[in-house]
Protein backbone atom coordinates (compact mmCIF):
# COMPACT_ATOMS: atom_id res chain seq x y z
CA UNK A 1 0.00 0.00 0.00
CA UNK A 2 2.62 2.53 0.72
CA UNK A 3 4.28 1.53 -2.66
CA UNK A 4 1.45 2.19 -4.44
CA UNK A 5 0.88 5.53 -2.56
CA UNK A 6 4.00 6.74 -3.62
CA UNK A 7 3.20 5.59 -7.25
CA UNK A 8 -0.08 7.56 -6.73
CA UNK A 9 1.57 10.50 -5.68
CA UNK A 10 3.90 10.91 -8.28
CA UNK A 11 0.97 10.14 -10.84
CA UNK A 12 -0.51 13.09 -10.16
CA UNK A 13 2.32 15.84 -10.84
CA UNK A 14 3.29 13.81 -14.41
CA UNK A 15 0.74 15.76 -16.00
CA UNK A 16 0.51 18.88 -13.11
CA UNK A 17 -1.81 20.82 -15.71
CA UNK A 18 -4.40 17.98 -15.83
CA UNK A 19 -3.91 17.70 -12.18
CA UNK A 20 -4.10 20.73 -11.47
CA UNK A 21 -7.68 21.42 -13.43
CA UNK A 22 -9.51 18.64 -11.41
CA UNK A 23 -7.91 20.34 -8.29
CA UNK A 24 -9.35 23.52 -9.27
CA UNK A 25 -12.66 22.09 -10.13
CA UNK A 26 -13.22 20.17 -6.70
CA UNK A 27 -11.94 23.92 -5.30
CA UNK A 28 -14.44 25.83 -7.14
CA UNK A 29 -17.37 23.23 -6.25
CA UNK A 30 -16.63 23.58 -2.71
CA UNK A 31 -15.99 27.31 -2.95
CA UNK A 32 -19.78 27.14 -5.15
CA UNK A 33 -21.17 24.80 -2.58
CA UNK A 34 -20.46 26.52 0.95
CA UNK A 35 -21.30 30.11 -0.80
CA UNK A 36 -24.48 29.23 -1.65
CA UNK A 37 -25.35 27.35 1.73
CA UNK A 38 -23.90 30.29 3.63
CA UNK A 39 -25.84 32.65 1.67
CA UNK A 40 -28.89 31.02 1.54
CA UNK A 41 -28.79 30.84 5.50
CA UNK A 42 -28.30 34.31 6.06
CA UNK A 43 -30.83 35.06 3.94
CA UNK A 44 -32.89 32.64 5.56
CA UNK A 45 -32.17 33.44 9.06
CA UNK A 46 -32.92 37.04 8.29
CA UNK A 47 -36.57 36.28 7.35
CA UNK A 48 -36.62 34.59 10.57
CA UNK A 49 -35.59 37.12 12.93
CA UNK A 50 -37.43 39.68 11.49
CA UNK A 51 -40.47 37.44 12.39
CA UNK A 52 -39.17 36.53 15.86
CA UNK A 53 -38.05 39.86 16.04
CA UNK A 54 -41.31 42.12 15.52
CA UNK A 55 -44.06 39.24 15.57
CA UNK A 56 -44.13 38.51 18.74
CA UNK A 57 -40.76 36.41 19.77
CA UNK A 58 -40.52 32.43 19.85
CA UNK A 59 -43.75 31.87 21.13
CA UNK A 60 -47.17 33.25 21.88
CA UNK A 61 -50.43 32.70 24.75
CA UNK A 62 -53.50 34.31 23.35
CA UNK A 63 -56.79 33.56 23.79
CA UNK A 64 -58.69 30.33 21.95
CA UNK A 65 -59.61 31.42 18.54
CA UNK A 66 -57.96 34.61 18.29
CA UNK A 67 -55.52 33.41 15.82
CA UNK A 68 -58.16 32.79 13.47
CA UNK A 69 -60.76 35.58 14.25
CA UNK A 70 -58.79 38.56 15.84
CA UNK A 71 -61.20 40.52 17.91
CA UNK A 72 -60.95 42.44 21.46
CA UNK A 73 -63.59 40.35 22.58
CA UNK A 74 -61.38 37.59 23.16
CA UNK A 75 -58.69 38.43 25.99
CA UNK A 76 -57.14 36.80 28.35
CA UNK A 77 -59.02 37.96 32.19
CA UNK A 78 -56.32 37.13 34.67
CA UNK A 79 -52.78 37.12 32.85
CA UNK A 80 -51.00 36.99 36.10
CA UNK A 81 -51.63 33.07 36.39
CA UNK A 82 -49.60 32.67 33.19
CA UNK A 83 -46.95 34.84 33.87
CA UNK A 84 -46.85 32.73 37.66
CA UNK A 85 -46.38 29.97 35.23
CA UNK A 86 -43.65 31.79 33.20
CA UNK A 87 -41.56 32.69 36.19
CA UNK A 88 -41.67 29.14 37.54
CA UNK A 89 -39.92 27.71 34.14
CA UNK A 90 -37.02 26.04 34.66
CA UNK A 91 -36.44 27.33 30.53
CA UNK A 92 -34.68 30.98 30.24
CA UNK A 93 -37.54 32.94 28.53
CA UNK A 94 -38.26 36.42 29.17
CA UNK A 95 -42.15 37.50 28.56
CA UNK A 96 -44.25 40.49 28.30
CA UNK A 97 -47.70 41.44 28.05
CA UNK A 98 -49.74 43.22 25.58
CA UNK A 99 -52.97 44.69 24.33
CA UNK A 100 -53.50 44.58 20.24
CA UNK A 101 -56.21 46.01 18.26
CA UNK A 102 -57.26 47.60 15.32
CA UNK A 103 -57.77 51.60 14.66
CA UNK A 104 -57.73 54.67 12.77
CA UNK A 105 -54.45 57.10 13.04
CA UNK A 106 -55.18 60.49 11.79
CA UNK A 107 -52.92 63.71 11.32
CA UNK A 108 -53.97 67.06 10.43
CA UNK A 109 -53.25 66.07 6.49
CA UNK A 110 -53.91 62.38 6.76
CA UNK A 111 -55.51 59.00 7.90
CA UNK A 112 -55.03 55.25 7.72
CA UNK A 113 -55.76 52.07 9.58
CA UNK A 114 -53.24 51.04 12.19
CA UNK A 115 -52.39 48.14 14.18
CA UNK A 116 -52.59 49.60 18.12
CA UNK A 117 -50.18 47.84 20.43
CA UNK A 118 -49.78 48.55 24.00
CA UNK A 119 -46.80 47.33 25.48
CA UNK A 120 -44.82 47.58 28.69
CA UNK A 121 -41.89 49.52 28.05
CA UNK A 122 -39.94 47.92 30.49
CA UNK A 123 -40.50 44.17 29.04
CA UNK A 124 -41.72 44.17 25.32
CA UNK A 125 -37.88 45.73 24.43
CA UNK A 126 -37.01 41.39 25.97
CA UNK A 127 -39.05 40.82 23.23
CA UNK A 128 -38.84 42.53 20.39
CA UNK A 129 -36.25 44.98 18.30
CA UNK A 130 -38.69 48.22 18.03
CA UNK A 131 -36.98 49.77 20.80
CA UNK A 132 -33.90 49.55 19.49
CA UNK A 133 -34.92 50.26 15.96
CA UNK A 134 -35.36 53.88 17.16
CA UNK A 135 -33.98 56.42 14.06
CA UNK A 136 -35.83 59.67 15.66
CA UNK A 137 -36.33 60.17 19.44
CA UNK A 138 -36.86 57.61 22.03
CA UNK A 139 -39.06 54.60 23.13
CA UNK A 140 -42.03 54.82 25.35
CA UNK A 141 -41.00 55.78 29.07
CA UNK A 142 -42.71 53.97 32.03
CA UNK A 143 -45.10 56.53 34.22
CA UNK A 144 -45.83 58.60 31.18
CA UNK A 145 -48.93 59.10 29.55
CA UNK A 146 -49.85 60.43 25.97
CA UNK A 147 -47.01 58.77 24.57
CA UNK A 148 -47.23 57.30 21.01
CA UNK A 149 -43.91 55.76 18.51
CA UNK A 150 -44.46 54.76 15.05
CA UNK A 151 -42.35 53.66 12.17
CA UNK A 152 -40.84 56.11 9.98
CA UNK A 153 -42.54 54.76 6.48
CA UNK A 154 -45.88 55.40 8.64
CA UNK A 155 -44.83 59.53 9.62
CA UNK A 156 -44.22 59.85 6.28
CA UNK A 157 -47.61 58.61 4.82
CA UNK A 158 -49.21 60.87 7.61
CA UNK A 159 -47.10 63.67 7.08
CA UNK A 160 -45.89 64.24 10.80
CA UNK A 161 -42.79 64.25 12.69
CA UNK A 162 -41.19 64.23 15.88
CA UNK A 163 -42.87 65.75 18.51
CA UNK A 164 -46.43 66.20 16.96
CA UNK A 165 -49.70 64.67 17.66
CA UNK A 166 -51.81 61.85 16.05
CA UNK A 167 -55.43 61.62 16.91
CA UNK A 168 -55.85 57.25 17.44
CA UNK A 169 -59.86 56.25 17.06
CA UNK A 170 -61.12 52.63 17.83
CA UNK A 171 -63.76 50.88 18.83
CA UNK A 172 -64.44 49.56 22.69
CA UNK A 173 -65.56 46.30 24.27
CA UNK A 174 -69.34 48.39 23.99
CA UNK A 175 -69.08 49.46 20.66
CA UNK A 176 -68.13 52.52 21.22
CA UNK A 177 -65.75 54.85 19.07
CA UNK A 178 -62.92 56.24 21.13
CA UNK A 179 -60.47 58.27 20.42
CA UNK A 180 -57.32 60.25 22.06
CA UNK A 181 -54.50 62.13 21.37
CA UNK A 182 -50.60 60.79 21.06
CA UNK A 183 -47.45 62.64 21.01
CA UNK A 184 -45.18 61.33 18.86
CA UNK A 185 -41.95 60.75 21.07
CA UNK A 186 -40.11 58.62 18.56
CA UNK A 187 -40.12 56.72 15.61
CA UNK A 188 -38.80 53.66 14.39
CA UNK A 189 -37.67 51.88 10.83
CA UNK A 190 -37.12 48.23 10.49
CA UNK A 191 -36.33 45.60 7.80
CA UNK A 192 -40.18 45.49 7.60
CA UNK A 193 -41.56 48.25 5.52
CA UNK A 194 -45.12 46.32 6.10
CA UNK A 195 -44.82 46.70 9.58
CA UNK A 196 -43.58 49.99 9.95
CA UNK A 197 -46.28 51.32 7.78
CA UNK A 198 -49.10 49.68 10.24
CA UNK A 199 -48.11 49.51 13.58
CA UNK A 200 -48.11 51.96 16.55
CA UNK A 201 -46.91 51.39 20.20
CA UNK A 202 -48.70 52.88 23.21
CA UNK A 203 -48.38 51.98 27.04
CA UNK A 204 -49.89 49.13 27.51
CA UNK A 205 -52.74 50.49 30.30
CA UNK A 206 -53.91 53.08 28.24
CA UNK A 207 -54.34 50.94 25.46
CA UNK A 208 -56.32 48.47 28.26
CA UNK A 209 -58.53 52.09 29.14
CA UNK A 210 -58.92 53.00 25.27
CA UNK A 211 -60.68 49.79 24.64
CA UNK A 212 -62.58 49.01 27.57
CA UNK A 213 -60.38 46.39 29.01
CA UNK A 214 -59.27 46.17 33.44
CA UNK A 215 -56.47 44.08 33.58
CA UNK A 216 -57.31 41.95 30.79
CA UNK A 217 -54.65 41.79 28.07
CA UNK A 218 -54.25 40.47 24.37
CA UNK A 219 -51.80 37.93 25.15
CA UNK A 220 -47.95 37.20 26.11
CA UNK A 221 -45.41 37.19 23.66
CA UNK A 222 -42.69 34.72 24.78
CA UNK A 223 -39.01 34.95 24.00
CA UNK A 224 -36.14 32.53 24.60
CA UNK A 225 -32.58 32.63 25.45
CA UNK A 226 -31.89 28.94 23.63
CA UNK A 227 -34.26 28.66 20.46
CA UNK A 228 -33.64 25.36 20.19
CA UNK A 229 -35.74 24.16 23.25
CA UNK A 230 -38.96 26.06 21.34
CA UNK A 231 -40.83 22.60 21.05
CA UNK A 232 -39.75 21.60 24.91
CA UNK A 233 -41.19 25.02 26.31
CA UNK A 234 -44.51 24.42 23.99
CA UNK A 235 -44.77 20.72 25.35
CA UNK A 236 -44.42 21.88 28.92
CA UNK A 237 -46.91 25.62 28.28
CA UNK A 238 -49.72 22.94 26.97
CA UNK A 239 -49.36 20.95 29.49
CA UNK A 240 -48.94 23.38 32.76
CA UNK A 241 -51.61 25.84 30.96
CA UNK A 242 -54.28 22.89 30.34
CA UNK A 243 -57.95 24.07 31.56
CA UNK A 244 -56.99 27.40 30.35
CA UNK A 245 -59.09 28.78 27.43
CA UNK A 246 -55.61 30.10 25.52
CA UNK A 247 -53.81 28.62 22.70
CA UNK A 248 -49.94 28.76 22.25
CA UNK A 249 -48.55 29.27 19.06
CA UNK A 250 -45.38 29.23 17.65
CA UNK A 251 -44.05 31.88 15.12
CA UNK A 252 -43.68 28.87 12.45
CA UNK A 253 -47.80 28.22 13.37
CA UNK A 254 -48.47 31.98 13.24
CA UNK A 255 -46.43 32.65 10.03
CA UNK A 256 -47.69 29.32 7.74
CA UNK A 257 -46.57 31.07 4.45
CA UNK A 258 -43.02 32.54 5.78
CA UNK A 259 -42.29 28.44 6.47
CA UNK A 260 -43.87 27.51 3.08
CA UNK A 261 -41.60 30.43 1.94
CA UNK A 262 -38.45 29.01 3.90
CA UNK A 263 -39.38 25.35 2.62
CA UNK A 264 -39.50 26.30 -1.17
CA UNK A 265 -36.16 28.03 -0.57
CA UNK A 266 -34.61 24.94 0.78
CA UNK A 267 -35.70 23.17 -2.23
CA UNK A 268 -34.26 25.48 -4.85
CA UNK A 269 -30.53 25.26 -2.76
CA UNK A 270 -30.66 21.19 -3.06
CA UNK A 271 -31.44 21.75 -6.74
CA UNK A 272 -28.48 24.21 -6.97
CA UNK A 273 -26.31 21.86 -5.09
CA UNK A 274 -27.43 18.98 -7.16
CA UNK A 275 -26.12 20.69 -10.32
CA UNK A 276 -23.57 21.63 -9.17
CA UNK A 277 -22.14 18.49 -7.92
CA UNK A 278 -23.39 16.49 -10.73
CA UNK A 279 -20.71 19.14 -13.20
CA UNK A 280 -18.29 18.23 -10.34
CA UNK A 281 -18.88 14.55 -10.77
CA UNK A 282 -18.69 14.96 -14.62
CA UNK A 283 -15.92 16.41 -15.24
CA UNK A 284 -13.48 14.20 -12.91
CA UNK A 285 -15.04 10.84 -14.25
CA UNK A 286 -14.27 12.69 -17.90
CA UNK A 287 -10.97 13.79 -16.78
CA UNK A 288 -10.39 10.13 -15.79
CA UNK A 289 -11.38 8.51 -18.44
CA UNK A 290 -8.78 10.54 -20.76
CA UNK A 291 -6.16 9.56 -17.95
CA UNK A 292 -6.54 5.69 -18.57
CA UNK A 293 -6.84 5.94 -22.33
CA UNK A 294 -3.65 8.10 -22.37
CA UNK A 295 -1.80 5.57 -19.67
CA UNK A 296 -3.02 2.17 -21.58
CA UNK A 297 0.04 0.96 -22.24
CA UNK A 298 1.61 2.22 -19.11
CA UNK A 299 -1.47 -0.06 -17.13
CA UNK A 300 -0.47 -3.00 -19.48
CA UNK A 301 3.42 -3.01 -18.69
CA UNK A 302 1.95 -3.01 -14.80
CA UNK A 303 0.19 -6.05 -15.48
CA UNK A 304 2.60 -7.67 -17.48
CA UNK A 305 5.36 -7.22 -14.26
CA UNK A 306 3.22 -8.39 -11.51
CA UNK A 307 0.92 -6.02 -10.81
CA UNK A 308 -2.53 -7.62 -9.97
CA UNK A 309 -5.63 -5.80 -11.16
CA UNK A 310 -6.89 -4.52 -8.15
CA UNK A 311 -4.08 -2.49 -7.44
CA UNK A 312 -4.41 -0.49 -10.00
CA UNK A 313 -7.57 0.14 -9.13
CA UNK A 314 -6.36 1.10 -5.95
CA UNK A 315 -3.78 3.18 -7.31
CA UNK A 316 -6.08 5.44 -9.05
CA UNK A 317 -8.63 5.32 -6.13
CA UNK A 318 -5.72 6.76 -4.55
CA UNK A 319 -4.94 9.35 -6.83
CA UNK A 320 -8.04 10.65 -7.07
CA UNK A 321 -7.95 10.91 -2.97
CA UNK A 322 -4.91 12.86 -3.26
CA UNK A 323 -6.21 15.39 -5.97
CA UNK A 324 -9.28 15.43 -3.56
CA UNK A 325 -7.63 16.67 -0.35
CA UNK A 326 -5.55 19.10 -2.07
CA UNK A 327 -8.58 20.24 -3.94
CA UNK A 328 -10.63 20.58 -0.57
CA UNK A 329 -7.95 22.52 1.51
CA UNK A 330 -7.44 24.90 -1.18
CA UNK A 331 -11.52 25.34 -1.59
CA UNK A 332 -11.88 25.52 2.01
CA UNK A 333 -8.94 27.83 2.90
CA UNK A 334 -10.29 30.33 -0.28
CA UNK A 335 -14.09 29.89 1.26
CA UNK A 336 -13.39 30.64 4.63
CA UNK A 337 -11.13 33.67 3.57
CA UNK A 338 -14.08 34.43 0.89
CA UNK A 339 -17.33 33.77 3.25
CA UNK A 340 -15.43 36.24 6.44
CA UNK A 341 -14.81 38.89 3.76
CA UNK A 342 -18.36 39.09 2.87
CA UNK A 343 -19.36 38.23 7.08
CA UNK A 344 -18.15 41.65 7.39
CA UNK A 345 -19.12 43.49 4.90
CA UNK A 346 -22.21 42.07 4.21
CA UNK A 347 -23.41 41.34 0.49
CA UNK A 348 -24.79 44.46 -1.03
CA UNK A 349 -27.98 44.02 -2.50
CA UNK A 350 -30.27 47.64 -2.61
CA UNK A 351 -30.89 47.12 -6.16
CA UNK A 352 -33.27 44.56 -4.85
CA UNK A 353 -33.95 46.46 -1.68
CA UNK A 354 -37.69 47.07 -2.25
CA UNK A 355 -38.53 43.30 -3.15
CA UNK A 356 -35.90 41.71 -0.32
CA UNK A 357 -38.07 43.89 2.25
CA UNK A 358 -40.95 42.36 1.77
CA UNK A 359 -39.36 38.90 2.85
CA UNK A 360 -38.26 41.08 5.98
CA UNK A 361 -34.39 41.42 4.40
CA UNK A 362 -32.52 44.27 4.70
CA UNK A 363 -30.69 45.65 1.54
CA UNK A 364 -27.28 43.66 3.13
CA UNK A 365 -26.99 39.52 3.30
CA UNK A 366 -24.26 37.98 6.01
CA UNK A 367 -23.32 34.66 4.89
CA UNK A 368 -23.75 32.29 7.42
CA UNK A 369 -21.91 29.08 8.08
CA UNK A 370 -21.42 26.26 10.51
CA UNK A 371 -19.49 23.36 11.17
CA UNK A 372 -22.03 21.42 9.86
CA UNK A 373 -21.61 22.56 6.19
CA UNK A 374 -18.18 22.08 6.18
CA UNK A 375 -18.17 18.73 7.10
CA UNK A 376 -21.07 17.35 4.80
CA UNK A 377 -19.42 19.49 1.65
CA UNK A 378 -16.33 16.98 2.63
CA UNK A 379 -18.35 14.20 2.56
CA UNK A 380 -20.28 14.90 -0.34
CA UNK A 381 -17.14 15.44 -2.43
CA UNK A 382 -15.31 12.46 -1.63
CA UNK A 383 -17.84 10.36 -1.81
CA UNK A 384 -18.65 12.13 -5.78
CA UNK A 385 -15.08 11.64 -6.42
CA UNK A 386 -15.05 8.10 -5.36
CA UNK A 387 -17.88 7.30 -7.15
CA UNK A 388 -17.15 8.65 -10.14
CA UNK A 389 -13.50 7.00 -10.57
CA UNK A 390 -15.47 4.14 -10.13
CA UNK A 391 -15.78 3.71 -14.03
CA UNK A 392 -12.75 4.45 -14.97
CA UNK A 393 -10.93 2.53 -12.61
CA UNK A 394 -12.73 -0.50 -13.23
CA UNK A 395 -12.14 0.14 -16.82
CA UNK A 396 -8.19 -0.16 -16.73
CA UNK A 397 -8.45 -3.30 -14.75
CA UNK A 398 -10.39 -4.91 -17.23
CA UNK A 399 -7.51 -4.19 -20.08
CA UNK A 400 -6.37 -7.06 -21.50
CA UNK A 401 -1.91 -7.46 -21.22
CA UNK A 402 -0.87 -8.01 -24.89
CA UNK A 403 -3.92 -5.42 -25.71
CA UNK A 404 -2.37 -2.74 -23.56
CA UNK A 405 1.12 -3.04 -24.13
CA UNK A 406 0.52 -2.96 -28.40
CA UNK A 407 -1.39 -0.17 -27.47
CA UNK A 408 -0.23 3.03 -29.78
Amino acid sequence: MKMLFKIAWRNIWRNPRRSWVLITSIAVGILGYLGTIAFSRGFVMQMIETVINLQGGHLMIQPRGYYQNPRIGLKISKPERIEKILDQLTIDVNYAPFVSFQGMINSAEAATGVIIYGVDPYLEPNITIVSSSITQGRYLTAGKGGEIVIGERLAKKLKVRLGEKVVLMATDMMNNINSGAFRIVGLFHTTSPDFDRSHAFIHLNEAQAFIGYSNEITGISVRLQNEHLLETLEKTLETKLTGLPVEILTWKERNPLVVLSLEAYDAMVILIIVILFSAIAFSIANVFLMVIYERIREFGIMMANGTKPKNIVIMLFLEALLITFIGLISGFTFSVAYLSYWQHVGLDLSAFAKGLAKFGVGSHVYPEIIIQDILWGIMLITVIVLISVIYPAVKAARFKVVEAISFA
